[in-house]
């Protein structure tokens, strides 16, 4: 990528999003390459489009190696929630063995809300269904073991076989307990900072250190942008409406 051609860009972009203070473009590559990429988390969805086919071309090379970098360490829910070209999405419906149903077709899908929203729903269902199976693993087990218990109860005390009943009743409420633990589910980076800024918390450091700084300042911030004209806004905030 030309120096140039970024410069370019940065300028473009100055006009079409109005920043106050403009980029400066009298920057080295890398700086520059740095505030351009800052300004394209301005955009909103559909807006790249506005713009001249050079600007697309800097954008598209920004983010794809912003994309490579980042993803490798968000979870495959986070990186679904995060992507914000429907390529990506795409891309990660090829690799994942979960999306193999939804592979066919693949090329005319246009909505990148509604594919997003198609595959978290599919993720959650596959999660549920393994869990399901390793629940009926365990019921199997149990079930062995209560046979072999019960061949042992007919030779002990009565005394003896109310105490094991309280047992087992003292190990299903736990084992339910657990099973219910499980299927809740742990919350992503983005579903937690959605939620305390929901109710009321915007402070960006705050919600970067409530995330561990899992996630940076500056994406918390896109997301605050967008949330605050009601777009782009994660699955946990869907299943509250």
């Amino acid at each position: 990528m030309k120096l140039i051609d970024i410069k370019k860009a940065a300028k473009e972009l100055n006009q079409f999003l109005a920043i106050e203070p403009p980029i400066d473009v009298k920057q080295n590559q890398e700086t520059l390459e740095a505030l351009v990429k800052e300004a394209i988390g301005l955009l909103d969805e559909g807006e790249e489009e506005e713009l001249s086919t050079k600007t697309q071309a800097v954008i598209k090379e920004l983010t794809a190696a912003v994309d490579e970098v980042s993803f490798d360490e968000l979870s495959l829910e986070e990186q679904i929630e995060q992507a914000t070209d429907i390529n990506v999405l795409k891309s990660i419906i090829k690799q994942e063995d979960e999306f193999k149903s939804i592979r066919k077709g693949l090329g005319v899908q246009k909505d990148i809300e509604k594919l997003r929203d198609k595959m978290l729903a599919m993720l959650a269902r596959t999660r549920n269904e393994n869990a399901k199976k390793a629940d009926t693993k365990k019921d199997d087990t149990k079930k062995a073991d209560t046979k072999k218990a019960d061949t042992k109860k007919d030779d002990t005390k009565k005394d003896d076989t109310k105490k094991d009943d309280t047992k087992k009743d003292d190990t299903k409420k736990d084992d339910a307990k657990k099973d219910d633990t499980k299927k809740g589910g742990a919350l992503s980076n983005k579903a937690i900072i959605w939620m305390a800024w929901d109710k009321g918390n915007s402070d960006v450091k705050y919600l970067h250190k409530l995330c561990k700084g899992k996630v940076q300042e500056k994406t918390i911030t896109q997301w605050i942008k967008k949330w605050s004209k009601g777009t782009a806004l994660p699955a946990i905030a869907k299943k509250n409406k």
